[in-house]
């Protein structure tokens, strides 16, 4: 099991999902439910200004406000100082730019770039005296900079937040009231921007005011971000829901552009159900349970809807995967069955809580995790039904034998059986084909590694080994040779398990369609080591005596492999009736 666990692993690893801890594996195979976040994951993180909404107006990213526009200037000013993201230049790539740190604010500094403003130039002549972290309550974060005889405030955040801290709103040079109607028109058209999947940032100031910094602003603007679905997507959350997996969105983004977003990659259709943070606050958690079963996107959420939503879910019984890439993700990765931590956004703290770590922050790699899970758990599986296939022919042979007084295998032949034949092949079903269909079935629900089929199985195999078995050393016992009768029960048993193997590294596929994939060099190694072996212990003197054998003819031999080879026509039947394959 260690053995397979661990090739899991690596296999993972090639597949950008680094394991952190074992035990995620079998929960990954188990997964219900995928609560994922939106930005970053099931979009490509590549964020960029498309719309900007100032004095009333919108422009196009392609056309924008010149900088005489005096609000314009002053959303610039506050999305290079209001930031904590740096632009890199790219090595040969001209004007290009690397954005380390939030991509969300490298946007905005690539919107002042393609304005003519430098963020590097107007950083120097100003200097951060206070700041107020964004936090994701409030959804706004606030510094307080001087360039000398000059202080200013500056806010950005979600639309709403910001327009909750604003009494007035900047018109050319000159802060007006923010009267109702204008803050209809601001709402009417960041309702616009959503429903076209943008994600918006607005932005407030204030000067020389030392009053509470976060009350009395003047309202200046918002732009619209683009950053668009991952084309693998789609498919990736079509095939969850083939494998009966629910995937829900937890985004603290507004719920229009979630609802966007959620319709492009397929979650929701239009005009389905989504739930915001302020809706759960006014539930009880036994008042929202029902309710979950209905919803997939929650919206304008924190980081403690997320932790609540997780052990809501598991409540139901649901084994939970939940994404997350910041310190406060912490609990909701912990409380998760599996965690799992952005590899290029997440945080160390992330990191360190997760159960797994994505290093593309791509969720198409995570459900291929589940995948990949669901086949490491099949391997565990099919190696402990071999062992028991095996040796439950071995048991009813023997007990057959004691009872009826016929050729019985010697307890070192036995040994040698289970050394032979259960070690290295055993192992080598751990790099057995990965079963394509494996995400057409649904989740396991009992924690159980063998099933009631598996054990009908297991028993069919173990009786048709038993008869084989009989049937191979007959014509010996009938002529009263009891040596080469033990002999060809010894030689038949090592055959037929070997044909098991076959029919297992294959997973139930027919073995007339499938004959390729025996074409491995684990499993050549695997099936022909005993053959290899067996030789030396039936023709040597010395392990002829040692293992009570006889010397066995040609056509004994050959009688041992074509009566071996009857088990595959119960299996061939069985696989037929059973699995259609």
């Amino acid at each position: 099991m260690t053995i397979t666990l661990a090739i899991g692993v690596e296999r993972m690893a090639k597949k950008k999902a680094i394991i952190r801890k074992l035990n995620a594996i079998e929960a990954l195979g188990s997964i219900t439910v995928i609560a994922t976040d939106k930005t970053g994951t099931l979009t490509a993180n590549q964020m960029r200004v498309k719309k900007i909404f100032v004095e009333n107006n919108v422009y196009e990213i392609t056309n924008p406000p010149l900088l005489t526009n005096h609000p314009f200037s002053k959303i610039i000013l506050n999305g290079i100082l209001c930031s904590t993201a740096t632009l890199v230049t790219k090595v040969d790539h001209g004007k290009d730019f690397d954005i380390i740190g939030d991509a969300t604010e490298g946007a905005l500094l690539l919107m002042a770039h393609k304005v003519g403003m430098i963020p590097e130039t107007v950083r120097e002549k100003w200097k951060i005296i206070d700041e107020l972290p964004f936090n994701p309550v409030t959804k706004r974060m606030t510094m307080v900079t001087t360039n000398g005889k000059q202080k200013i405030v500056l806010t950005k955040g979600a639309p709403e937040s910001i327009l909750s801290i604003s009494s007035q709103i900047l018109i050319g040079n000159k802060p007006t009231s923010l009267s109702p109607q204008h803050i209809s028109r601001i709402e009417s058209e960041f309702e616009r921007f959503a429903r076209q999947g943008l994600r918006m940032i607005a932005f407030s100031y204030k000067e020389n005011d030392n009053s509470n910094i976060e009350k009395n602003q003047i309202f200046l603007g918002f732009v619209g971000i683009a950053d668009p679905v991952r084309e693998e997507v789609l498919e990736a959350v079509k095939k969850t829901q083939e494998a009966g997996i629910k995937v829900i969105m937890i985004t603290g983004d507004n719920p229009l552009t979630a609802e966007a977003n959620g319709i492009e990659s397929g979650i929701i259709k239009e005009g389905e159900d989504i739930m915001t943070g302020h809706q759960l606050d006014d539930y009880s958690d036994e008042e929202l349970m029902p309710i979950l079963a209905k919803v997939k996107i929650f919206a304008r959420t924190s980081p403690a809807h997320k932790y609540r939503l997780v052990k809501l879910l598991q409540k139901q019984g649901e084994i939970v995967a939940v994404t997350g890439d910041g310190v406060n993700d912490v609990l909701a990765l912990k409380q998760a069955d599996v965690g799992v931590a952005m590899g290029i956004t997440g945080t160390d703290v992330a990191k360190e809580t997760a159960h797994m770590i994505i290093t593309d922050d791509n969720f198409a790699t995570l459900v291929g995790a589940v995948e990949e899970g669901r086949n490491i758990f099949n391997h565990i599986k099919n190696a402990i039904k071999y062992l028991l296939a095996c040796n439950m022919g071995e048991v009813i042979y023997i007990i057959a034998a004691v009872i009826f007084q016929l050729p019985i295998v010697t307890a070192l032949q036995l040994l040698y059986i289970n050394l032979v034949t259960d070690g290295l092949p055993a192992i080598a079903l751990a790099f057995s084909p990965n079963d394509s269909n494996i995400m057409r079935e649904k989740p396991r629900r009992v924690m159980t590694i063998l099933g009631k089929h598996d054990f009908k199985y297991v028993f069919l195999v173990g009786i048709i080994t038993a008869v084989l078995a009989f049937v191979s050393f007959l014509p010996s016992f009938i002529f009263s040779q009891p040596k080469i009768a033990v002999t060809l029960v010894f030689t038949s048993i090592i055959i037929i398990q070997q044909f098991i193997l076959v029919d297992i590294w294959l997973s139930h596929r027919s073995l007339l369609t499938h004959f390729s994939l025996l074409i491995k060099p684990i499993f050549v190694i695997g099936f022909f080591f005993p053959f290899i072996l067996h030789p030396f212990i039936i023709y040597h003197p010395f392990f002829q005596n040692a293992f009570s054998v006889t010397s066995l003819s040609f056509w004994y031999i050959i009688s041992s492999i074509f009566i071996s080879l009857l088990i595959f026509i119960p299996l061939e039947l069985y696989k037929k009736i059973k699995f259609n394959k």
